[in-house]
């Protein structure tokens, strides 16, 4: 492995690298760093269309204005992440007058359109929106679209009060999540969730989280869903809070049943005939 320590960058595009395409990059450590940007990431602030392998990032702080994650502030163009563990950071969404709008923070990529994230961990690390920032916070991908998340692990707390789609894995995940893990403190505002704030389909997946939701759309496993396919995934809850109104998504799997509070609770799920059951 090749490391790199006391970085200390602020620029549109930060990181050790400010934007990759077409790249190969493997084995390679930042460590100790401070990174500030509209796109901002340990290794890169955006990439596209590369590949990155066993690069890891540990004790960073990164700060993004628009897209913020632990290895990569954006995931785009059939680029994967495979081999990636990020201990010890703080990811966080911060306001700035130039960019309005939504905000998309990741353990390890705050934005993944069209690329996969593989065998990630995020240890111990914090994903954090300041005051008045909103938008997405995942504790691997803020949002996701096209791809895949597979055997990912998140274990660190998700302070997002602001934000409107929170979840242990993915703030809103429009594809698939394998075989992940979520052992999480997560607060957010709406759709809430152990592994999503919004997904469509899950399989062999856990969440052991401590939950608390200002608004609506809470769930241990999702905030809301549209068209959910679940096979065999686990929930183990400590507690879900939710402070305002508690809502039922139509075909949501919002998990607080009778009542507004729901404590050690556990389940396992699948789906027949485009209904969800216990089994």
């Amino acid at each position: 492995y090749y490391s790199i320590s006391n970085i200390n960058t602020t620029a549109s595009y930060a990181g050790l690298f400010g934007y990759i395409k077409g790249a190969n990059i493997e084995n390679l450590n930042v460590n100790n760093s401070s990174v500030v940007g509209n796109y901002a990431g340990a290794i890169a602030g955006y990439v596209h269309s590369s590949t990155l392998k066993n690069c890891n990032g540990a004790n960073n702080t990164i700060k993004g204005y628009y897209s913020a994650g632990g290895i990569t502030g954006a995931n785009r163009s059939a680029s994967v992440i495979d081999g990636t563990l990020v201990s010890n950071t703080t990811v966080s969404a911060a306001l700035t007058s130039s960019i309005s709008g939504e905000r998309f923070v990741g353990g390890i990529a705050g934005k993944s359109e069209e690329g996969s994230i593989y065998n990630a961990k995020v240890i111990n690390s914090n994903i954090y929106f300041a005051k008045d920032v909103y938008g997405y916070a995942g504790g691997i991908a803020g949002h996701m679209v096209v791809g895949a998340i597979f055997d990912c692990k998140n274990i660190g707390n998700i302070d997002a009060l602001n934000a409107n789609y929170i979840g242990g894995i993915a703030g809103s995940c429009e594809t698939v999540i394998f075989d992940s893990i979520s052992k999480s403190i997560i607060s957010g505002s709406n759709y809430v969730g152990g592994l999503a704030g919004y997904a469509v389909e899950t399989t062999g997946s856990y969440a052991f989280v401590d939950m608390l939701a200002y608004d609506e759309f809470a769930g241990a496993l999702f905030g809301s869903t549209e068209e959910l396919i679940l096979s065999a995934n686990i929930f183990l809850i400590v507690s879900i809070s939710i402070i305002k109104e508690f809502n039922y998504h139509d075909n949501g799997i919002s998990l607080c049943r009778d009542g507004f509070h729901l404590s050690y609770d556990y389940g396992r799920f699948t789906a027949e005939d485009g209904a969800v059951k216990f089994i």
